[in-house]
């Protein structure tokens, strides 16, 4: 009787213990909001999603996309968002105006001489064929004072034009190619998924993305400095998780291709970016001294001083 009633009690116990964990391990997780985008270079976070990346690190991620990096760095500086992505000029814009961004962990890197799906496009019978024969002409960009237009004036005069008498309007993407044939424009920024889609209706006329540098980031993760100082241990899980994704979308390209899909509702056969691990502040800095030059910042940035410390 008394070894029937100790393997009763034995097994309420483990029942009871069972049931108990699930309750205890979700307390210690922590609920933050995180805003991502709808390219592959903002990609990290919903791969670090799906694979459970943020899952194994004890956080429990709200995603929530936006159209523009401003439209991100808007809301992390609100604290709507914990931590967003976009590239390195809005980041640096910002600080530049009082507002201390920090850099958590990188995110693609764009290699000039692989880059495949964004380029400086005019119309397929275009007459223009050289940076020189942009002088005076419409441009089109994503957003004016972005990284897509200080990337097309470095590229037009590296390459022998002058970028001041070029002007740039915004458009977007779906309305670029339109615009192009119609005559409206003489060139504009393009990137995937709508430059593959543009077919035989454009041509390239350079690679404007490669003008900066030959390797530098081309998406970074960032927060206020005001939240990564005050939670540093979760800055850093944040900062693991999404650079173990980047590692994963590396070697599962095909898997990781389904996760973009899901989430972007780009459509390929895989992934094709590298992440970064650790952050260089080297990859920063081509970006900073191009905004600089053209006068996208109201002052100079370091990149160092936009790279968080890990304290």
């Amino acid at each position: 009787m008394q070894s029937r009633l100790a393997a009763l009690a034995l097994g309420l116990l483990f029942t009871l213990g069972v049931q108990s964990v699930p309750p205890a391990r979700a307390q210690n997780f922590q609920t933050i909001s995180v805003g991502g985008g709808f390219s592959e270079g903002q990609a990290q976070a919903y791969y670090a999603q799906d694979e459970g990346f943020f899952a194994k690190a004890g956080l429990t991620v709200k995603i929530q996309q936006l159209q523009s990096g401003s439209a991100i760095a808007a809301a992390v500086a609100s604290g709507d968002l914990q931590f967003g992505v976009g590239n390195a000029l809005p980041v640096a814009q910002a600080y530049a105006r009082g507002i201390p961004f920090q850099i958590v962990a990188p995110g693609a890197f764009l290699y000039a001489a692989e880059n495949k799906s964004q380029f400086l496009v005019v119309a397929q019978n275009s007459t223009i064929h050289t940076a020189q024969d942009l002088t005076g002409k419409i441009v089109a960009a994503t957003s004016l004072g972005g990284l897509d237009q200080m990337v097309a004036e470095t590229w037009i005069d590296k390459n022998g034009g002058q970028a001041s008498s070029v002007k740039f309007i915004e458009l977007p993407q779906p309305s670029m190619v339109a615009a192009l044939t119609d005559g409206r424009i003489s060139a504009a920024m393009m990137q995937d998924p709508a430059l593959t889609a543009a077919g035989d209706r454009i041509r390239v006329l350079g690679n404007a993305y490669g003008s900066i540098a030959n390797v530098y980031y081309q998406s970074v993760w960032f927060s206020t400095k005001d939240f990564v100082t005050k939670n540093p241990q979760l800055t850093r899980k944040f900062a693991d998780a999404v650079a173990q994704a980047g590692a994963w979308a590396e070697t599962h390209p095909e898997q990781a291709a389904a996760v973009l899909e899901k989430y972007t509702k780009l459509r390929e056969p895989k992934t094709t970016l590298k992440f970064g691990r650790t952050l260089d502040a080297s990859m920063v800095q081509p970006i900073l001294e191009s905004a600089t030059r053209y006068k996208l910042v109201p002052s100079p940035v370091v990149a160092r001083d936009l790279i968080w410390n890990g304290r």
